[in-house]
């Protein structure tokens, strides 16, 4: 997993579950536990950006309270182009952890 602070919220990168460890849910472990690194640095929202094809893994960040924000298309150089959309899942923290 790999994920860094922008602004209010908590961008995540890159997250990777070995194939046959998959459906076993450490893919929501992993969001819970990013839920609460965000709460604890007091940041709203997590988000993400993922390929527009993969069905799959869109679907289960949706199961999983993310929202998609729609398409966003980024030049990364070389003729390369990321085809994505952004999704965002907000993050719930005490009213008085923001003070």
């Amino acid at each position: 997993m790999g994920v860094q602070s922008k602004g209010e919220e908590l961008f995540l990168s890159k997250i990777y579950i070995e194939a046959s460890k998959r459906g076993k849910g450490l893919g929501k472990k992993a969001i819970q536990f990013l839920e609460n690194l965000a709460a604890n640095h007091k940041l709203g929202e997590i988000s993400l950006t993922v390929n527009k094809n993969n069905i799959k893994t869109i679907t289960a960040y949706e199961k999983m309270g993310f929202k998609n924000l729609g398409p966003v298309i980024q030049n990364i150089g070389n003729g390369f182009i990321m085809d994505d959309f952004k999704m965002e899942k907000i993050v719930l923290f005490s009213a008085d952890t923001r003070n």
